[in-house]
């Protein structure tokens, strides 16, 4: 289960945004009259933004590899369907923006910890011809549960050094998995 999918990222529910912004407008006219106050005349709706901030920790994330994820994907250039776990489409956007904060660091200079804003613009237009059907293919920290209870899992690396990707509540031991009560 994932919070949300941007494109091919998915958010897992432990490294869900811990804030995010919604923006929508209307865009007015100020046309002047002769002797008399301007009036406003509807031109349009403007393009929804939304903002979200992301905390990566390397208990539960790459900090490294997922902010990279998301710089490709901003390089692409290309507006990505935004959809919340529940399935509902936000809309097309495009990356407009993303602010990284190094919080905790190594005393090799590597991130431990770092959150990240990330800012949308929404694509109003048809999704351009030979835009690729936009499919999750990497989520950003580990899989959890959003009713579980999951504030963080231990996990271990495979046989080859890397984390395994499909570490989920339902088959990790419990005793990896730390709860709040």
């Amino acid at each position: 289960m994932s919070f949300a999918a941007l494109g091919p990222i998915s958010f897992s529910v432990i490294a869900s945004p811990t804030a995010m912004e919604t923006e929508d407008g209307w865009h007015f006219a100020e046309i002047n009259l002769v002797e008399a106050r301007p009036t406003l005349q509807w031109v349009g709706d403007e393009l929804r933004r939304v903002r979200f901030s992301l905390f990566l920790h390397q208990m539960f994330a790459n900090p490294r590899a997922d902010l990279a994820a998301l710089k490709d994907l901003a390089d692409q250039h290309q507006a990505v369907p935004f959809v919340m776990g529940s399935g509902d489409l936000i809309g097309n956007f495009v990356i407009i923006g993303i602010r990284k904060t190094d919080e905790w660091m190594s005393d090799q200079g590597d991130p431990i910890a770092l959150s990240a804003e990330v800012q949308l613009l929404e694509w109003s237009g048809e999704m351009p011809a030979g835009a690729p059907d936009q499919v999750a293919t990497t989520m950003i920290g580990i899989e959890g549960s959003s009713g579980s209870g999951v504030t963080a899992i231990y996990f271990f690396g495979s046989s080859l050094g890397q984390p395994t990707p499909d570490l989920n509540y339902e088959v990790v031991a419990i005793s990896t998995i730390l709860r709040s009560a």
